[in-house]
């Protein structure tokens, strides 16, 4: 999984959610189109690949 990150913070979809991508080259499609708004033109535009694994185990369904 792909994300956008801008000065090197993810890019939020409306302001709540990381938005992922699939490939590398969707995330770089999206990542172009957003260098083209004057609101993003002097900052830092990267792509990063990410992973989400578990942490620590909550709890299981079905165990008490």
């Amino acid at each position: 999984m792909y994300v956008i990150m801008i000065d090197g913070e993810p890019r939020m979809k409306e302001g709540s959610t990381m938005r992922t991508y699939k490939t590398k080259d969707t995330a770089e499609k999206w990542a172009r189109e957003i260098t083209r708004y004057w609101s993003y033109k002097s900052r830092k535009v990267e792509i990063a690949e990410v992973s989400f694994s578990p942490i620590k185990t909550i709890g299981e369904g079905g165990t008490q």
